[in-house]
């Protein structure tokens, strides 16, 4: 596909079983993302067939281009017209931009509509950068809808994971939440730290 692209879209388009040809032209989409971000995003838009296939185009084409130009690749999952599976398409790209570049998934990740898929794309985040940047981690966190102590579960990760390689700071962080966060620093603390746990309870 790669040396020949429009001799694989034409044996692609004469394969008469409709969910077959959907399927050679996700895999030509996947082969050309990379090289020819522009033809692949069209045979992905020109998939007629099911909604999960052309989704699965979408998703490979930005996941794929991610890695060379994730500028463009987010300029293509905002341009896709059905809401639902732009909005799908997202999840997967700042799921794949979270392992390479979390800056760059941060320009996307509210762009997301659904509440629950935003909130998992931002747990995500935090994660990644939690020792990049705890402070953007932080933000992101705050950022969260707040269902069930989902924020508070996150902002306890958050100064777990700080916790084992910067009590300081996770402490300097913990005192821009409250206590509920000191608790849950002490906490791990004991773990780790158990001097630094009780100049905490002690301070």
């Amino acid at each position: 596909a790669k040396t020949d692209p429009t001799q694989a879209l034409e044996i692609a388009n004469g394969i008469e079983s409709k969910s077959n040809r959907d399927r050679a032209k996700v895999a030509l989409v996947e082969s050309l993302a990379e090289t020819d971000p522009l033809q692949a995003l069209e045979i992905a838009n020109g998939i007629e067939g099911n909604w999960g296939n052309k989704y699965e185009a979408h998703k490979v084409l930005v996941s794929s281009l991610a890695k060379t130009d994730p500028s463009q690749a987010i300029e293509i999952a905002n341009g896709i017209e059905d809401k639902k599976r732009r909005d799908q398409v997202k999840v997967a790209l700042v799921s794949s931009l979270t392992k390479m570049d979390p800056f760059k998934a941060i320009e996307i990740v509210n762009g997301i509509e659904n509440k629950a898929e935003r909130a998992k794309s931002k747990i995500a985040l935090v994660r990644s950068l939690a020792k990049m940047d705890p402070f953007k981690a932080l933000e992101i966190a705050n950022g969260i809808e707040e269902t069930w102590g989902r924020r508070a579960k996150v902002q306890d990760a958050l100064l777990s994971s700080l916790a084992k390689t910067d009590p300081a700071q996770a402490l300097e962080i913990a005192n821009t939440i409250g206590d509920s966060a000191k608790v849950a620093l002490v906490s791990s603390l004991t773990k780790t730290d158990l001097f630094k746990a009780i100049e905490i309870v002690n301070g």
